[in-house]
């Protein structure tokens, strides 16, 4: 494990009294101590730090691209339309994260048709937040990470958000070049795959190879709570998700071993019919149009009232 001390701040206090799970301040480096707690069959997760969201959730200010915790500058600095806001919008009881990206300015010419005016360098679709320590993008390798997910709006076939642990390279998509390293919890139309970059035997980068679909569906606009728990072990990192408090995944990922950074990431991509022509809706008002977008908004938030896991476990590696 990585030494992350700088960290300890934004480490939860304490989840159930059946877990057990100690905070650290510091972790021994690879290599040193005892082994890993995910190579003992039936040990619990005892020795890995624990990040529930809930603790991050500082607002901004208005104007203001960073936060004490968060850094929400555009993927395209140009796109001044394209937003990350902490607070409670809607019918939060708690802050969340809002995520919103700009899909173009669509120009109505009929009730049924359009022109869709976009700028790929101003208009990046790709709302994003990098969670930050001491003004820079935070790293984080091993631990136990917890929050919660809901999504507006999410299309069919099309990818709406992502929740990217291990980032290489932040503040860029998962399809970009640059991002050599990531483990991601993505939607792809409103179901949930757990994603991950890596580097294959050959050398070749492989972007956003699907390790798991989980075919868990976020498409009833309520929250679904996510646990994921990663330790890197001698074969890879072994990783466990859980979804409203049901495992959906446990198994060994090679090619993401280490730490990086947490991105948050919704996708605002306009949708287009088969002539190419982008599908719109009626506005709010008489005569107002809008482009029907691969997903309008996605909330990320704290753990907070989600289901109680009496017992966060790695299976043994074999």
């Amino acid at each position: 494990m990585k030494n992350h001390s700088s960290l300890k701040k934004v480490l939860a206090t304490a989840i159930s009294v059946a877990t057990v799970v100690m905070l650290f301040a510091g972790c021994k480096p690879s290599g040193t101590g005892t082994p890993n707690a995910s190579e003992q069959p039936g040990t619990s997760a005892a020795t890995l730090q624990t990040f529930d969201f809930s603790t991050v959730m500082t607002s901004f200010t208005e104007g203001q691209n960073k936060s004490d915790n968060w850094d929400r500058t555009n993927i395209i600095a140009t796109d001044t339309t394209t937003t990350a806001t902490i607070a409670a919008p809607r019918d939060e009881t708690t802050s969340v994260v809002m995520l919103k990206g700009n899909s173009g300015k669509l120009e109505a010419t009929s009730t049924t048709s359009g022109t869709l005016t976009t700028d790929p360098t101003k208009d990046s679709y790709f709302a994003s937040a990098v969670l930050l320590k001491d003004g820079a993008p935070a790293q984080y390798g091993d631990g136990i990470f917890k929050f919660k997910m809901r999504l507006s709006a999410p299309q069919a076939g099309e990818l709406n958000s992502a929740v990217i642990f291990k980032d290489a390279a932040p503040f860029n998509t998962l399809s970009d070049d640059n991002v050599t390293k990531a483990l991601a919890i993505v939607t792809v139309g409103g179901t949930v795959q757990i994603q991950r970059n890596y580097t294959d035997a050959s050398g070749t980068l492989v972007k956003q190879d699907v390790v798991k679909d989980t075919g868990v569906s976020l498409n009833d606009g309520k929250y679904h709570y996510f646990i994921l728990a990663m330790q890197d072990v001698s074969t890879g990192t072994n990783v466990k998700l859980w979804i409203d408090g049901n495992v959906v995944y446990s198994g060994v990922v090679t090619g993401v071993t280490g730490a990086g950074a947490i991105q948050l990431i919704n996708n605002s991509t306009p949708m287009f019919d088969k002539a190419g022509n982008p599908l719109i809706k009626a506005g709010r008002t008489e005569g107002t149009f809008a482009t029907v977008t691969a997903c309008n908004e996605t909330y990320v938030g704290g753990y907070d009232d989600g289901p109680a896991v009496s017992a966060i476990t790695l299976d043994a590696v074999k």
